[in-house]
């Protein structure tokens, strides 16, 4: 933010020819690491501030019918988004500041952003002051992508655009050009002439802007019905290829110290639940930023558990709940001392309740984060305390950590060790609840094998769970772990995996997103050779979405694009968020000159299903390709490709 050079010195001139003025400090969303949204929390700190000077009006000694907004590049899109939205006040609010109008009297747009701008500009958008240089490239486009607009919904504007200055030429003080330090001397004589200082004859003059649009709709009512539009439209059939095996939140997954030499888009890492509950209500996730922001550095996202116990190691229990008298059973199995917490305790119960709300409260929603497996209980966290079976937790017991996680995760996907149903004997039902499953004994212990003795398999149980459960994995996330005894040696031929567990298998039929390898990655004993990451790769593809464009249909009618796509998943899951897709311009050279958002839903891409996609826009003269994107909202984020020849390493999938 430029608060001096475009917001005091603004000011300053504006005071100097008897304007009051507020400098709004907004919300950055550009900034790394930045957990704000341009369009949702700048446009709400406009809005806010508008109808903080407009319910103080009469305080200030200020006309609110005359407050209007001034905004230069990005201050320029905060501008143009209150201006263009809707703006009414909540006369049923509580706070009486929402009951009044965000919407501004006039606007002034000095070489703004491109983002703010609508497809349509509605009728009822305040009055215009827009202000470029030529060779401010950005800008210009944003400005004259806005001149149509506003003739079409009739919006009065007057339009300066410069032969030079680039951009950032701010109040003119510091440019050497003679245009531009007058340039502020322009916007004053708009603001007499459009009846900001004196109110004279303004209502007659709205009321001509009024006729002059009814004239204007009238005829182009009349041109629509004589004149037929030059249409251009083609239809692209595309050819598909595998998508790269590190596509976001999908695949082998290494601890995170073990990242290289197969490719990975997630890393995982346990964390001691002592280490992060410091004190009651008092927390510490210095160890957890410390971990996300590594993994992040490499462009991947995290899978977290946390735990109160593992075997082998010291007790991972709060001091503080010892000091209260939580106990801690001590035993030995074949992993070492165990130290299980006592579960029974409604002190540690009510402790862990108080920590997943605060687990949430920081991190659900966190783009650094792709999956949290549910932990807590059990050893590692994997809801058993085999084979001392009476010392885990009873299901009323697991309930309320399955509620608190189901209260505190409404983004995140959550998923759990073990499926159960009403009937399960030793875990509280969970088919019902928004969580999806992580098979542990991947390859080993996934599928039926019909004998009773196995009916503790993942596929056994899931079927046991009942229907609801089976069919998780269209909303949640199915992941997991190979089992150790098969790292790496289950890409293998032939593999190590048990018979009747072969990888693929287990994969297509489970719809399989994601799993923890540590055969496949670095310190790996023996390390993979090139024939099994060969191998590794080929089977590793089939996991998770696969998403293929398979056609586009563009039409485009005087530079009115209408773009509809046919989308398949080749894969064996969906895409479990819905990260925001872009249509992107394209000029000659290739480089963007434009933007448009979209409502297409990722989440609704299932197997077998093909759905498509549709949008309209308005597209610069100039442009010559049309490409779409998936935003990884985590900033460095590896970006999402599509399973097409077409498609680009930096993301953009290239249409025509």
């Amino acid at each position: 933010m430029v608060f001096k050079a475009e917001g005091v010195e603004a000011a300053e001139y504006l005071n100097n020819i008897g304007v009051a003025v507020f400098v709004l400090k907004y919300r950055l969303g550009r900034e790394a690491g930045s957990p704000y949204r341009i369009d949702t929390h700048a446009l709400q700190d406009g809005q806010r501030a508008m109808r903080l000077v407009r319910s103080r009006a009469d305080e200030w000694g200020l006309d609110p019918t005359r407050i209007g907004m001034l905004g230069f590049s990005a201050g320029g899109e905060v501008v143009s988004m209150v201006s263009y939205a809707a703006g009414e006040g909540d006369p049923d609010s509580s706070d009486p500041i929402e009951r009044v109008s965000a919407k501004p009297n006039f606007q002034m747009l000095v070489y703004p952003g491109r983002l703010g701008i609508p497809e349509t500009i509605p009728v009822d958008a305040p009055p215009a002051f827009l202000l470029v240089a030529n060779d401010d490239f950005g800008a210009s486009q944003s400005i004259t992508r806005l001149i149509p607009k506003m003739r079409s919904a009739g919006v009065p504007m007057e339009v300066h655009i410069y032969a030079r200055g680039g951009h950032a030429f701010n109040m003119g003080n510091r440019s050497d050009l003679t245009t531009l330090k007058s340039w502020p001397d322009r916007m004053h004589d708009w603001m007499k002439d459009n009846f900001i200082f004196d109110t004279t004859g303004r209502d007659e003059y709205l009321a001509e802007v009024n006729a002059q649009h009814e004239r204007m709709e009238k005829f182009q009512q009349r041109m629509r019905g004589v004149k037929q539009s030059f249409v251009n439209a083609q239809t692209i059939e595309f050819k598909y290829q595998h998508a790269p095996i590190d596509n976001p939140l999908k695949g082998l997954v290494p601890y995170w110290h073990q990242h290289g030499p197969f490719p990975c888009s997630m890393e995982f890492w346990y964390f001691p639940i002592g280490d992060l509950m410091v004190g009651p209500k008092e927390f510490d996730w210095s160890s957890v930023e410390e971990k996300l922001e590594n993994i992040r550095s490499r462009g991947n996202q995290m899978v977290i558990r946390t735990y109160l116990e593992y075997p082998g190691k010291e007790s991972a229990m709060p001091k503080f709940l010892l000091e209260k008298g939580v106990k801690i059973i001590e035993y030995k199995n074949d992993d070492g001392i165990n130290r299980t917490p006592d579960y029974h305790n409604p002190k540690l119960i009510s402790a862990m309740e108080d920590f997943i709300a605060a687990f949430g409260k920081k991190y659900d929603g966190d783009p650094r984060i792709g999956f949290i497996t549910m932990g807590v209980l059990g050893h590692w966290g994997e809801w058993h305390t085999y084979p001392k079976e009476k010392l885990f937790a009873t299901k009323e017991e697991q309930t309320k950590i399955q509620d608190a996680f189901a209260a505190s995760f409404k983004q995140t996907k959550i998923l759990m060790r073990y499926p159960a149903g009403n009937d399960a004997w030793a875990h509280a039902a969970n088919d019902q609840i928004p969580v999806g499953y992580h098979d542990d004994s991947f390859a080993w212990a996934t599928l039926a094998t019909g004998k009773d003795e196995d009916d503790w398999y993942f596929e056994p149980a899931l079927k046991a769970a009942g229907e609801k459960a089976l069919n998780k994995w269209k909303t949640e996330a199915i992941g997991g772990e190979i089992r150790p005894e098969i790292w790496g040696g289950v890409f293998d031929q032939p593999s190590t995996a048990p018979q009747g567990q072969e990888f693929d298998k287990c994969v297509s039929r489970l719809h399989v997103t994601w799993l923890m390898d540590s055969g496949m990655f670095a310190y790996a004993d023996p390390p993979p050779t090139k024939e099994r990451i060969a191998a590794a790769t080929n089977q590793v593809q089939k996991m998770g979405y696969e998403l293929f464009v398979k056609s586009a249909s563009i039409e485009n009618s005087n530079q009115q694009i209408a773009l509809t796509l046919q989308l398949e998943n080749k894969g064996v899951a969906p895409f479990y968020y819905d990260w925001n897709i872009e249509i992107v311009e394209l000029d000659e050279s290739g480089k963007e000159i434009g933007v448009h958002k979209t409502d297409w839903k990722l989440t609704k891409t299932l197997p077998d299903s093909p759905i498509t996609w549709s949008a309209k826009f308005s597209v610069a003269p100039e442009t010559q390709t049309y490409a779409i994107r998936v935003i990884n909202p985590m900033q460095g984020g590896k970006p999402l490709r599509f399973a097409n020849e077409t498609q680009r390493d930096d993301g953009l999938l290239i249409l025509k």
